[in-house]
């Protein structure tokens, strides 16, 4: 048996007992091959050597994996980098991924093979069979398990959460309220779209029970005011507040950004659509980008503490704004494994923006007493 675990099969008899110097010869080189130590076992004086090519290569080739370096793997990467290598004395055919081809050869003198593929995954588990054929046709089969998870900073229940009341509309026309309904939906249905940006918030009573309790209009949420209270009832930190205007040929949907906990309204956005429902449902998807690309997920480093302040190494030159906030997270360079949510009593720690400059900004620490459990060593991640 070799090094790899290959074995050769070779039948020894006596019939001469003469000396012959070319099998010594080729013992030495068998020895020398397959990585086997030269006895009296090996090379009986008038020994006559008889290799049966059917027996002698009964054996699959060897298989080893570097990466993974076991059966099964989590990452939280969009790949995994596989690494390997094969061996066989009679001659390597192919490797095949998951049926795919990444070796082929007729040649009996590869009896190696060193093989490598990014394999691209998805969320969950995915299955990859590494097979490996030798010139005799001999299988070895290996399986391994990439389980991909997503890091938990990205876990939607620490993103944003927002939620979307009835777009108001001024208009008479009894087709407008309908309308106002369906684009509701499709701006939900946008937002909620992979990669979700936001952590959407509805209320299973729906809107109606809502405005209700509230005592509250639809005409009332052209108030950034009605924020306050919808916040009461609905926890989201964002209200998207929407409003739907009938402007010549076409309509305009402009959508507000109203902080729940000041009324302040954050950033507003617009778009106008003519012609078919087709467009409108279009440009209300591209009002959905817009938003999205108000938050974008980044990571910065912490600069400073000082009390409940931090200060952070991204400002407007990243699209941060006053609408922006921060979880943090452990630092795991060098560390095996991925880095972790800082929470203070079963809550994420959060960093939320109070003040911009171009390549900085200024956060608040949230609960106050996290400012002990943080550090410059720690990252802050955008909600």
């Amino acid at each position: 048996m070799d090094r790899c675990g290959n074995t050769n099969l070779v039948v020894l008899s006596t019939e001469s007992l003469l000396f012959s110097q070319r099998r010594q010869q080729l013992c030495a080189l068998w020895a020398d091959w397959y990585g086997l130590v030269a006895s009296d076992e090996a090379c009986l004086i008038g020994s006559e050597v008889e290799e049966d090519a059917n027996a002698a290569d009964q054996l699959p080739p060897a298989l080893e994996l570097v990466a993974p370096p076991c059966p099964t793997v989590e990452v939280t990467t969009a790949e995994y980098y596989l690494h390997g290598y094969t061996s066989d004395g009679g001659g390597i055919r192919s490797v095949r991924i998951n049926g795919e081809k990444v070796f082929f050869s007729k040649a009996e003198e590869t009896v190696r093979v060193d093989f490598a593929r990014r394999l691209p995954l998805a969320l969950g588990t995915n299955l990859f069979e590494i097979r490996v054929d030798d010139l005799a046709g001999n299988v070895r089969k290996k399986t391994i398990c990439v389980i991909r998870r997503k890091p938990l900073y990205l876990c939607t229940e620490y993103r944003t959460s927002i939620a979307i009341p009835p777009l108001y509309s001024s208009s008479s026309d009894p087709q407008t309220y309908p309308l106002t309904l369906i684009v509701q939906s499709w701006l939900q249905g946008a937002l909620a779209r992979e990669p979700v940006r936001f952590n959407l918030l509805e209320r299973e009573e729906g809107w109606e029970y809502v405005l209700q309790e509230q005592r509250l209009s639809l005409s009332d949420l052209v108030d950034p005011r009605s924020a306050l209270q919808i916040g009461r009832i609905v926890p989201a930190e964002i209200l998207i507040m929407g409003s739907l205007f009938r402007e010549g040929k076409g309509v305009t949907v402009l959508a507000k950004g109203v902080e729940t906990s000041h009324g302040r309204i954050l950033f507003t956005d617009d778009v106008y659509a003519e012609g078919e429902r087709a467009e409108l449902k279009y440009q209300v998807s591209g009002l959905a980008l817009k938003i999205k690309q108000r938050f974008p997920l980044l990571m910065a480093n912490i600069i400073s503490i000082k009390g409940r302040r931090a200060v952070l190494d991204v400002g407007t030159n990243r699209g941060i704004g006053l609408w922006s906030s921060f979880i943090v997270i452990s630092n795991s360079d060098g560390a095996a494994t991925s880095p972790e949510v800082v929470k203070i009593a079963g809550d994420p720690v959060r960093l939320r923006v109070v003040r911009v400059r171009g390549n900085s900004c200024d956060t608040t620490i949230a609960p106050p007493q996290a400012a002990r459990s943080i550090s410059v060593e720690c990252k802050a991640f955008t909600r």
